[in-house]
């Protein structure tokens, strides 16, 4: 919202976009957190077994964290057109 001034809706196909763009934000935030949950967990137990294994599972981090970074860009694109 920093880079854009607040959008005025007026219309109902303004709404279902502003809409969509808070359920783009929830959905990657919470995709991501169940992500990085589930993967973090997994990854500190495999790397107290065996500690070369730890470039291999901090990919599945990034690719969590990755998924929220694309939800955000999505709901900026979708509040652009507003």
């Amino acid at each position: 919202m920093i880079l854009m001034q607040i959008p005025i809706i007026e219309t109902a196909d303004q709404a279902y976009r502003a809409f969509a763009a808070g359920i783009s934000i929830g959905l990657a935030a919470l995709g991501a957190g169940l992500g990085v949950g589930y993967s973090g967990a997994a990854m500190s137990g495999a790397i107290t077994e065996r500690p070369e294994a730890f470039t291999k599972s901090l990919i599945s981090v990034v690719l969590a964290e990755a998924l929220a970074i694309y939800g955000l860009l999505i709901s900026f694109m979708i509040l652009m057109q507003i």
